[in-house]
């Protein structure tokens, strides 16, 4: 059908989703929970606009984060991004995470 490939976004009687078709993408809980985690913090970036708490920003994430954390920044946030490094520094601390950065972003 010319329809093939679109994802339905059905609504149960009560206008709550109905659950996905066979033929639709499943999401693990861990993807789930990162999306929702991607979602949490481009609002926190958004909301430090905002205020003017940034006029740049330089964001670090492992890669499939990033991409997932880019999805979900509103473009003028996605405007002040002014670097990426797309590496996994979650065993850094604070100023290990500093320094590594001041090496990297020039």
């Amino acid at each position: 059908s010319d329809q093939l490939g679109r994802r339905s976004h059905s609504r149960g009687r009560a206008g709550t989703p109905m659950q996905a078709s066979a033929d639709e993408p499943h999401q693990t809980p861990a993807e789930h929970e990162a999306e929702r985690f991607a979602r949490s913090v481009a609002e926190t970036l958004a909301r430090g606009r905002a205020d003017g708490r940034y006029g740049r920003l330089v964001l670090t994430a492992a890669p499939e984060f990033l991409g997932m954390l880019r999805g979900q920044l509103d473009p003028r946030v996605a405007s002040l991004v002014k670097f990426e490094v797309d590496r996994d520094y979650t065993r850094l601390d604070a100023a290990g995470l500093r320094a590594r950065i001041a090496e990297l972003v020039p």
